[in-house]
């Protein structure tokens, strides 16, 4: 592989790697807004925690992309 197509390989997976960075900053604003709206009332508790559950199913997910993505971007280092 020339390193004209490795560099531009990696440059793909960081820019993944940084999209879902991106979503996890959205996962956490969801989850503070989900509290903001229990403590004002608007939902009850069981309606916040099941929503909350999902958010962070989606974080654990993104995280485990990200660690694969970490270990890729090294791979194609070396």
């Amino acid at each position: 592989m020339e390193l004209n197509e490795k560099v531009n390989q990696q440059y793909k997976v960081v820019v993944m790697y940084n999209l879902i960075n991106d979503s996890t900053e959205l996962f956490t604003s969801e989850l503070e807004d989900l509290l903001e709206e229990f403590k004002n009332g608007k939902r009850d508790s069981i309606a916040v925690v099941n929503e909350m559950k999902k958010v962070v199913e989606h974080l654990y997910v993104e995280e485990h992309e990200k660690e694969t993505l970490c270990k890729v971007i090294k791979s194609m280092g070396e």
